[in-house]
């Protein structure tokens, strides 16, 4: 009896784990600001076309299992990639803020990190907000980022 109810136990947990792995999607949020300058040195990776304007990305953050994995930021002539193991905590004081994803989605609006964003468009997996006149954050759900 008590083999049957550790085995039960075990089989639910392990089913629930496997559970949590394949229906949580990978999120990739980015932070962009528009390009006021048109005679930059930043990659075409680095820029993000929303209402016919061109923005530069700020930061991009790579999200797996709701775990900050990679911090991507443009530099002039190239972008940095930082990647994250989050058992060896290589975060720095700033990166820790972004640690963990916490990412409530509703029907019109989106709260990432105690702050709420109204999403303006849809695109696909991508809903884009406006922050200010000047400056967009995306949230992008999907699989497979890299």
């Amino acid at each position: 009896m008590k083999k049957g109810l550790i085995f039960l136990l075990f089989s639910i947990l392990i089913i629930f784990l496997l559970s949590l792995i394949i229906l949580k999607k990978d999120y990739q949020i980015i932070t962009a600001e528009i390009d006021k300058k048109t005679n930059n040195f930043y990659p075409k990776d680095c820029f993000v076309k929303f209402e016919n304007k061109n923005y530069l990305t700020t930061n991009r953050w790579i999200y797996r299992w709701q775990i900050l994995s990679k911090k991507i930021t443009p530099h002039s002539e190239s972008i940095l990639i930082e990647k994250f193991d989050f058992f060896e905590n290589h975060y720095s004081k700033e990166d820790k803020k972004y640690m963990f994803l916490h990412l409530d989605n509703k029907k019109d609006s989106i709260k990432y990190n105690g702050r709420s964003y109204t999403i303006d468009h849809v695109s696909g997996d991508s809903s884009f907000s406006k922050i200010n006149d000047s400056e967009i954050i995306i949230f992008i759900n999907s699989k497979n980022l890299d």
